[in-house]
């Protein structure tokens, strides 16, 4: 399956990656988007890949009590020239369908512009959209 640019892809973040803005709202960190491990990229989860398995959104932050996550666009990434390959995680049911990992050359500029156009989607003790 093709991931098109229009797709929403969701990232999972710790809260030390969410700061306040100074205005009420929440702002997203680079960090969010930092290799783990030393790796070369990051995972997201396709949102209509996890409506197809029967899930919503919220299906990301099972078993991760206290974490987020933030939407933005596919074309967003592939706009840093960065790869959107799907990769299920078969150990993860149904979740693990829509799994996928963003790969490529992830220095601080190209942290800090996905950071700003990632939109906080659900916050513990925030309303969902």
């Amino acid at each position: 399956m093709q991931i098109h640019d229009e797709a929403v892809l969701l990232r999972r973040i710790p809260p030390e990656h969410v700061k306040g803005d100074g205005q009420g709202g929440l702002r997203i960190t680079s960090q969010a988007f930092d290799p783990p491990y030393g790796g070369d990229g990051f995972s997201v989860y396709v949102e209509e890949l996890l409506e197809a398995h029967g899930l919503h959104a919220e299906a990301v932050l099972d078993g991760h009590e206290g974490f987020g996550f933030v939407a933005l666009p596919a074309s967003v990434i592939r706009a840093e020239n960065l790869m959107i390959t799907l990769s299920p995680d078969e150990d993860d049911g149904p979740r693990g369908q829509a799994h996928a990992d963003v790969t490529g050359s992830l220095p601080t500029a190209v942290r800090r512009r996905l950071a700003r156009a990632a939109r906080v989607h659900r916050w513990p003790g925030t309303r969902a959209p």
